[in-house]
């Protein structure tokens, strides 16, 4: 498998080993952090996919956000870039981000990963991540070597990812315990509560003490299915924000489908 760009292909392998060399670099930001993408620093470009954009922002931004750039013909199962940070290490986190698809974005049928947490230790064998399926209904999926499994919307909004539209979309993660299956992951979209779970497995027993420590923008185009990209696309991001303390949106009125979204007062796990 290789990542394909315009004229140039790079093995995956060589892109693996490079995304971990990253991971272990010396990127860092104090929490809380928040990123407004007019630049990339201090995150970490690691395949050189991604690009600021003066023509696309977020409600509440600057004039620019961060593109991810899919060429036509690239295959299923890479990312044109993976964009990343580390901060010292956390049991409770909570992010905030935007997102927008273009309006010719091409859905890969199984899934369109979007961002990245990990477990901050040199096997980075535990991490989570959130993606939009193909029935452009999002979900989020933790990995741990060995195992893993999904967590998806189980309140009454689920809302479909439409083309051409700015999401925000704010998590919160509270790591388990003693090697217990009582971590907890919450996701609001546009301010309204999506999924609420109390049941993660986020760590088995020998990870005790082990923390959640770097985020990443890695929207790797699907799983395996034999897909390419028929034409160039894009995914665009904004106003990014990574928390210890409960994040409150308030963002302008927006042209869009982000109109004044409210804040959920009640995070109460179901």
């Amino acid at each position: 498998m290789s990542r394909i760009f315009r004229g140039l292909t790079i093995p995956l392998l060589g892109a693996v080993v490079l995304g971990l060399m990253a991971e272990t670099g010396t990127a860092a930001v104090t929490l809380p952090h928040t990123q407004h993408w007019n630049t990339t620093s201090p995150w970490v470009q690691v395949y050189k996919g991604s690009s600021l954009d003066g023509s696309q922002s977020g409600p509440g931004s600057s004039s620019t956000s961060l593109r991810f750039t899919y060429p036509k013909g690239m295959y299923n199962g890479t990312a044109p870039d993976k964009v990343w940070v580390n901060f010292t290490g956390q049991n409770e986190l909570w992010t905030q981000y935007y997102f927008k698809y273009s309006s010719n974005f091409y859905f890969h049928p199984i899934d369109n990963k979007q961002t990245y947490w990990y477990i901050y230790d040199s096997s980075l064998s535990t991490n989570w991540y959130i993606t939009c399926s193909s029935n452009r209904k999002m979900r989020m999926v933790f990995q741990r070597t060995p195992g893993s499994g999904s967590r998806y919307p189980n309140t009454s909004y689920n809302p479909t990812i439409e083309r051409d539209v700015w999401y925000q979309v704010t998590t919160r993660v509270i790591l388990n315990t003693g090697g217990l299956s009582n971590g907890i992951f919450q996701m609001w979209i546009n301010g309204q509560l999506v999924m609420s779970h109390n049941d993660v497995p986020y760590l088995v027993s020998t990870d005790i003490g082990k923390q959640v420590g770097s985020m990443a923008f890695d929207p790797v185009f699907g799983g395996m299915a034999g897909e390419y990209k028929p034409a160039d696309d894009y995914f665009f991001v904004d106003y990014t924000i990574i928390s210890t303390d409960p994040l409150v949106p308030s963002p302008p009125p927006s042209t869009n489908e982000v109109k004044n979204p409210q804040y959920p007062s009640n995070i109460t796990i179901h």
